[in-house]
């Protein structure tokens, strides 16, 4: 067997989308899905572009985000 082989489902083909922030508005980004382990998800396609702010969440009314934002390295 290979190595790390089973630790990522594969969804070669599939498609999703994700919303990416332009302007002060959210647009939809259709991506091509690559491996996941159901808690991230490599994209392996699609019109994202270097730069590209993608939103991951959403801020509840009246919950200020985190003062402090850490890089997460995948």
């Amino acid at each position: 067997a290979k190595a790390g082989a089973g630790k990522g489902k594969k969804r070669d083909g599939q498609s999703g989308t994700v919303h990416v922030l332009a302007g002060g508005e959210l647009k939809a980004v259709s991506v091509q899905l690559g491996i996941t382990d159901n808690r991230n998800t490599e994209i392996i396609g699609g019109d994202l572009k270097a730069g590209d702010r993608i939103v991951i969440g959403e801020n509840s009314n009246g919950v200020k985000p985190p003062s402090s934002v850490g890089m997460r390295m995948f």
